[in-house]
């Protein structure tokens, strides 16, 4: 039996924030939404990719480079989610690219001709630039202690095309810098005496009940504060949700 292994760990760290206006941006990558696992998170109307943005300096034309936690630098990456297919009432899913739809336009500032005759391959446009316009978003920070901090981080508004070809900043190794900096995803086998079926679809993994419930919470506190960043849950919801959380044993 396999079960999938992730390098990720939990992670503290607050987002981060630069000035508001108007920054180039590099298409690192286009991915669905999705738990660890590979389960789809819906958003309030249905199912949703993210767009992994390289963000540089319009002028300079030089990828911003942040200072994190413990005063490690990194290129600045953002994300930009939007709907990719929406959910109708009888359970089945529709194309989110149409016409006139956000997604639609944000691949034609990609570069994309719209033709209904054929499908959108995301990822020909990976390396694409385009303007960003980057905000200002409130986020609710709980540290590794329990503490909350309310703070802002910076998010993309929108984007729109370049004017012309001299508008772009030149090739550099943004793309090989990014692949290099995700987190690694391999397969671990279990030999079968290390795995104690109590059903046919469910495995007795070991871990004690304490870190089940610190598992549960963490992960619970990490999709409330998603829903938040992307707008699906107000700040004063998500306020209330943490302290009942916080009540939980």
């Amino acid at each position: 039996m396999e079960l999938p292994v992730s390098s990720k760990t939990a992670t503290f760290e607050k987002k981060p924030r630069i000035e508001k206006g108007y920054y180039l941006g590099q298409l690192l990558e286009v991915k669905p939404r999705e738990k660890q696992d590979g389960t789809p998170i819906e958003g309030k109307f249905g199912k949703q990719i993210i767009l992994m943005f390289s963000v540089y300096d319009k002028s300079a034309k030089k990828q911003i480079v942040i200072v994190k936690e413990q005063n490690v630098t990194e290129d600045l990456v953002l994300p930009m989610v939007l709907n990719s297919e929406y959910k109708d009432k009888d359970g089945s899913y529709r194309t989110a690219v149409t016409p006139n739809s956000r997604i639609t336009k944000v691949f034609q500032a990609l570069g994309w001709k719209f033709d209904a005759t054929k499908p959108l391959n995301m990822d020909d446009f990976k390396g694409n630039q385009v303007e960003l316009n980057i905000d200002d978003y409130e986020v609710t920070r709980t540290d590794k202690d329990g503490k909350e901090e309310i703070y802002k981080a910076s998010c993309i508004k929108d984007l729109s095309a370049l004017e012309e070809e001299g508008d772009k900043a030149p090739p550099n190794n943004a793309q090989e810098k990014y692949e290099k900096s995700k987190p690694q995803t391999i397969k671990k086998e279990l030999k079968h005496k290390e795995v104690k079926k109590e059903s046919k679809s469910e495995v007795k993994v070991d871990y004690t009940n304490e870190n089940k419930d610190k598992k549960s919470k963490a992960d619970k506190i990490q999709e409330l504060e998603d829903l938040n960043e992307r707008g699906l849950l107000s700040d004063a919801g998500l306020k209330m949700a943490k302290e009942q959380l916080s009540k939980e044993k």
